[in-house]
């Protein structure tokens, strides 16, 4: 098991129509366990856990799951 996390920091507003939008920037911190299977020489599964905080102007979720599956070919 592993400790995983992300940090996100937008550091220009966004823009409508060429307009910066005032007070848009995201920002989003999220921490979490983490998991990783490798089998074979070229198989490698990765399952993740997030709790996020410090959201700001973005959607936001109490869980968020990622999992993810690398195979070389």
């Amino acid at each position: 098991v592993l400790i995983n996390g992300y940090y996100f920091k937008q550091i220009t507003d966004s823009r409508a129509n060429g307009v910066k939008l005032p007070g848009s920037r995201e920002q989003v911190f999220g921490i979490g366990p983490g998991l990783m299977w490798k089998w074979g020489k070229d198989k490698i599964l990765w399952v993740n856990a997030y709790r996020e905080s410090m959201v700001r102007n973005r959607a936001s979720a109490d869980l968020l799951l990622n999992l993810r599956m690398a195979i070389t070919f």
